[in-house]
């Protein structure tokens, strides 16, 4: 969690004056939407005893997330930042991190913030907080480990970052991860580049079966959808066609979807929740979407009206 600093739309880093400001990370951004879901939801972490850290705790409780199991650092003074550049077709768009030594990076939580985590149904891990430190890596083993000693479920979400760390660490670091996993989510380019995996989302949805015990596999595809993998079965669900706004926190919405149908018991719409959920971050600004379970439901049943006067 930290501080992402966003260019104007088809504007460079290297010429860019002007940002704009928002709180995210991955966790962050599925927890607080969750939450807008209408779900109690609450975050560990660590930021730095300055303004960034109070600007951080802030974002989190005007998304509703819990701030209980977040400490601040009287030690360790930066907060996490990333810088990314929104290009037009054909540029690319990159994404710069600058997250070494931050708080969170440098946290060792307590056995009591461990135990109040792990009073919940389901606990969401990464491959972005895997790859942040030995400290983080050390903790989140702790916590899937602990989860499934506790039958507390462990969502896992690969989301594998190059920047962040090698092919060949994460590709170890993330087999064992979701070896621990109930729920396992992973985007195509994670399957091939970290297991071997091939440009078929089928073929990666049964891979994925073979390294974690998880009941439900997600394999998400882009334009072409996601896939999920229950009791044997591979099931398809196609993605919405929307006009992209903002291409950062789709992963993250897709997954908050996922919690979500597992929070409310309804493993039939796991797909259908995802891939909504994803469209809705693409068509909207910033890497949080604002959206009620209601208007989920009306989306999934495609009867949003227009405009609602």
């Amino acid at each position: 969690m930290g501080l992402r600093l966003k260019t104007k739309r088809g504007e460079s880093l290297a010429k860019a004056e002007t940002f704009d400001v928002e709180i995210v990370g991955s966790e962050f951004n599925v927890v607080s939407n969750v939450t807008s879901l209408g779900h109690r939801v609450g975050l560990m972490s660590a930021v730095p005893s300055n303004a960034l850290g109070q600007r951080i705790l802030h974002a989190c409780r005007q998304n509703n997330v819990g701030t209980e199991l977040i400490e601040i650092s009287e030690i360790h003074h930066r907060a996490g930042v990333y810088f990314a550049e929104t290009m037009v077709e054909p540029r690319v768009s990159q994404v710069l991190f600058d997250r070494k030594d931050s708080a969170f990076s440098q946290h060792h939580p307590s056995s009591t913030i461990v135990d109040q985590l792990l009073d919940s149904r389901i606990i969401f891990l990464t491959g972005i907080t895997a790859a942040l430190s030995p400290i983080t890596r050390e903790t989140t083993f702790l916590l899937a480990r602990e989860a499934r000693s506790r039958n507390v479920k462990v969502c896992v979400d690969t989301n594998f970052r190059s920047r962040l760390w090698s092919v060949a660490e994460a590709s170890e670091t993330l087999r064992e991860l979701v070896s621990l996993a109930d729920i396992c989510i992973a985007p195509t380019r994670d399957i091939e580049a970290l297991f071997a995996g091939s440009t078929d989302p089928i073929e990666n949805a049964r891979l994925m079966s073979q390294l974690s015990p998880a009941e439900t596999i997600c394999v998400t595809d882009g334009a072409r959808g996601a896939y999920l993998l229950r009791d044997g079965t591979v099931l398809h669900e196609p993605a919405l066609v929307v006009e992209i706004v903002d291409r950062l926190g789709a992963g993250d919405a897709f997954a908050a979807g996922v919690l979500h149908s597992l929070l409310t018991q309804k493993d039939e719409s796991t797909l259908t929740f995802g891939t909504s959920m994803a469209a809705v971050a693409l068509s909207s600004n910033g890497e949080q979407v604002s959206i009620s379970a209601r208007e989920l439901d009306s989306i999934c049943q495609k009867t949003n009206p227009d405009v609602l006067r």
